[in-house]
């Protein structure tokens, strides 16, 4: 493996632990009692990863993260701090000092050593592009990236796996370009669990970096890759951490994701938050899916009046409807005689949907696409130049239920 961790920590019995379990997994460990050795190993070494106990011999080990962070050769170099201290103020004083992770004692063995993993793999990724942009002194892309926004002001009309869907639909259409798909219901994330992704780093990870200097290349190690092409950038894991993700981060990530990807597909919550409102304002399309009911409906013409309220143009608006129920509802005609605009009709997939969700593999992704998958394609290629004729032009396209999906995931997800 050719990578170098250095433990800090004068806890002998515990290091020679830790030692062991990293050197199975091929990793060359240094350790070292005290703060000043370990900077002398950080001199004569090259180090990938530091793990450091947070108390040395009663000092407060804060103080040594912070050096680290101060020096040009090493404000990089990815930290994991470990602790036996695991209150509100010791997580908050670690984060502040510029640790990357702070973990209380005793952590599982496979927790760590996936935080290990993606921390030096980011750490790496972000290296090369610092040396491919010092050498270049190009951005990664001459233009800027088209962004299209999936919204919904009600719940359950399939927000999530029109994203999903449509991400993937792009990679299909244009097989050289970058797709990017954004996660921002940051309460209830759901993309990653439909790509049956386990994400080395989310929108908490990302929301804890100084975005205000960072740079489209730093941005895109936080992204991860799925088979079809696509990259990630994930919700937090869990809905307490949603504060994190504050308003100017987002705006921020939506800036560098343009310069970092041709194509960048964004979630919404359910809500007029200030962070819809920016990933709605910042977009060239947003797709507006709606269910074929009157609640529905009205929420999505409740939507519409906001949106034009706020000076968001017309022409960016693309709505959909979402054939919850076979044969069942308001017709496609009934619901544009409401939103006085085109709409497009995914048709009623039965559970195809959930079948693709469970096994994180989109309909959009399956050759041949089946109805409703075919009909994202459709609504894809309306927003961009396909490099591929894959699915027939002109035509109506149908948008499947996800009321069942959501509710399904809902439940996986708390088992």
């Amino acid at each position: 493996m050719d990578q170098t961790i250095l433990i800090v920590d004068d806890s002998r019995a515990y290091a020679a632990e830790l030692r062991g379990t990293l050197e199975q997994q091929g990793y060359h460990v240094l350790n070292a009692l005290r703060a000043e050795e370990a900077y002398d190993m950080l001199r004569t070494d090259r180090v990938d990863l530091i793990i450091a106990e947070a108390i040395l011999g009663g000092a407060d080990n804060f103080d040594f993260v912070r050096r680290i962070r101060q020096t040009p050769d090493w404000q990089d170099l990815p930290v994991i701090m470990l602790s036996v201290r695991a209150g509100p103020d010791d997580y908050m004083l670690g984060f502040e000092s510029g640790v990357n992770e702070y973990f209380a004692k005793p952590i599982e063995n496979a927790k760590l050593l996936a935080v290990i993993r993606g921390l030096i793999a980011r750490a790496e990724s972000a290296r090369q592009g610092r040396a491919l942009a010092a050498a270049s002194q190009m951005h990664m892309r001459a233009g800027k990236g088209e962004i299209v926004t999936v919204f919904s002001l009600k719940g359950g009309v399939g927000t999530s796996t029109i994203a999903v869907n449509l991400a993937v639909a792009f990679k299909k259409l244009m097989p050289s370009a970058r797709i990017g798909l954004i996660d921002l219901s940051v309460e209830e994330g759901l993309d990653a669990l439909m790509l049956d992704i386990v994400p080395t780093s989310t929108l908490l990870d990302w929301a804890r970096e100084d975005v205000g200097s960072a740079t489209p290349y730093l941005l895109n190690q936080y992204f991860v890759p799925h088979p079809s092409g696509i990259s990630l950038l994930a919700a937090p894991p869990s809905p307490e951490d949603a504060e994190i993700v504050r308003p100017e981060v987002v705006r921020r990530t939506l800036e560098l994701a343009r310069e970092a990807f041709d194509y960048i597909v964004v979630d919404t919550a359910s809500s007029f938050t200030e962070t819809s409102l920016i990933a709605l304002e910042s977009a060239q399309s947003i797709v507006l899916p709606v269910s074929p009911d009157m609640a529905s409906l009205k929420t999505t013409v409740a939507s519409v009046r906001i949106l034009k309220a706020v000076r968001i143009s017309e022409d960016k608006f693309r709505f959909v409807l979402n054939e919850i129920l076979p044969r069942a509802g308001l017709t496609r005609e009934q619901v544009e005689g409401s939103v006085r605009h085109p709409v497009r009709v995914i048709p009623h997939a039965g559970p195809a949907f959930i079948e693709a969700s469970n096994s994180g593999m989109p309909l959009t992704s399956i050759v041949p696409p089946p109805a409703p998958g075919r009909a994202i394609m459709d609504l894809a290629a309306t927003m961009c130049e396909p490099e591929v004729v894959d699915v027939p032009q002109g035509k109506q396209a149908p948008v499947e239920g996800l009321r069942d999906v959501v509710g399904r995931i809902g439940r996986l997800r708390r088992t």
